[in-house]
């Protein structure tokens, strides 16, 4: 964890008891998450145990049932996307949301003209975070591409630019490496290490194992939308309980 992190300090993040139904259907049950500055925590489940549903439910684009959401020790709970923006929160979606229409760079510019300041160099400021954004990623060559004529590697690395844009206190991540190659894992865990260090808090969702060994300070298990344990990264993923649930199948089949 980087230092700084104050002990003292509130959590970037804090999630306490969220729960969220549709209808009958506990998509989310009294699930608490704490991520400090400076940390990266990662939510693993299996298919449909909440983890999409969770992040969705701190950036407010789903209402919770019960529960509230702490931001520095601020809650918003229920807060819409633009306030959280204000308050330093930054997401990137499952599947990447560009504007199609806009090139590379006016997404990114768009998305750091955002950020209100209190000064009159306010355009000068943007552009300099949507350059920077996107050297970070590795996209300032394709500033004048459009969307469409991207890889998905590249795609992913566009949402992430738009996020980082934002000059995020708080980065929300909905499985960043999903398609990538080992070498573009690499290249992105390396990247979010970077960010950690400069005491950003990062909660990720992710399925490779590979990437949640290598950048996790904490995991949290979700498996039908509860929390069925957390702790560092090794010790999740040495129980057998978590390994079973994950992969679907009966306990007794899992070695050891």
């Amino acid at each position: 964890m980087s230092e700084a992190s104050s002990p003292t300090a509130p959590p970037r993040l804090e999630a306490i008891g969220l729960s969220c139904r549709f209808g009958g259907v506990h998509a989310l049950s009294d699930v608490s998450v704490r991520v400090a500055d400076g940390q990266i925590a990662v939510l693993l489940g299996p298919n449909g145990a909440g983890k999409s549903v969770f992040v969705d439910v701190v950036c407010g684009e789903l209402q919770a049932s019960a529960g509230r959401v702490l931001i520095g020790g601020r809650d918003l709970t229920h807060s819409p996307g633009w306030r959280l923006v204000c308050h330093g929160v930054a997401r990137t979606f499952q599947v990447p949301r560009p504007l199609r229409s806009c090139t590379v760079w006016e997404n990114v510019h768009g998305a750091a003209s955002r950020v209100r300041e209190p000064n009159e160099h306010h355009h000068a400021s943007a552009r300099g975070r949507a350059e920077q954004a996107l050297a970070r990623v590795g996209l300032l060559h394709r500033r004048d591409s459009r969307p469409d004529c991207l890889s998905l590697a590249e795609l992913r690395k566009l949402e992430l630019a738009r996020a980082l844009a934002l000059a995020p206190r708080l980065l929300l991540l909905d499985e960043p490496m999903a398609g990538l190659s080992a070498a573009e894992i690499d290249d992105t865990v390396g990247l979010l290490a970077e960010l950690r260090a400069q005491g950003i808090a990062i909660l990720a969702v992710e399925h490779v194992m590979q990437a949640v060994l290598a950048m996790a300070d904490v995991v949290y298990f979700l498996h039908q939308g509860s929390v069925l344990r957390s702790g560092p990264p090794a010790d999740i993923l040495a129980d057998r309980r978590v390994v079973a649930m994950y992969l679907g199948v009966p306990l007794g089949a899992i070695a050891g």
